[in-house]
């Protein structure tokens, strides 16, 4: 598909992210698959090419700053400058109080939810804006608005704006 955009999707395996990815494959985006789930990835990665889309995979943990940088200049080497930029990794936590919740727990819901996406948006968007083009869209819960028993993952999902 020459001149199809390029849309890397964090945490594109499964979910949401899988969901999306499948959607910009079908109207026609080269759709790359970043995730740290590496098999899950290439089972997605081969079912969209298999249906007709057009998908690469690269393993990505959203928690490694230099693993994130490298995974965008790779995408861009190979595969072509990032058109949009989906950012889906993410994890939950069990419902309960702060005081059910250990402080690792929250640490780790925190690096991959909202970390995971500033060290994301921060080694594809300045690409974009050199080329004065380029769309980012970050995944966000109703749970960021409204009061749910998850502490870390509903501010951790806060929209960034």
């Amino acid at each position: 598909m020459a001149g199809s955009r390029v849309t890397l999707v964090t945490g594109g395996a499964a979910g949401i992210g899988l969901a999306t990815a499948r959607r910009f494959a079908a109207a026609g985006d080269h759709v790359i698959i970043a995730d740290v789930m590496e098999d899950a990835a290439k089972d997605a990665t081969a079912s969209i090419n298999e249906s007709g889309g057009k998908a690469s995979c690269y393993r990505l943990d959203v928690t490694d700053e230099a693993q994130v940088t490298d995974v965008v200049e790779t995408v861009e080497s190979v595969e072509g400058p990032i058109d949009a930029l989906v950012t889906c990794a993410g994890i939950l936590q069990n419902p309960g109080g702060i005081e059910d919740m250990t402080v690792e727990e929250h640490d780790r819901i925190w690096q991959i939810n909202y970390r995971g996406v500033y060290v994301t948006c921060r080694a594809a968007g300045p690409r974009m804006n050199r080329r004065g083009r380029g769309t980012i869209v970050n995944m966000h819960s109703t749970t960021s608005i409204r009061p749910y028993p998850l502490v870390a993952y509903g501010v951790g999902k806060t929209s960034l704006k």
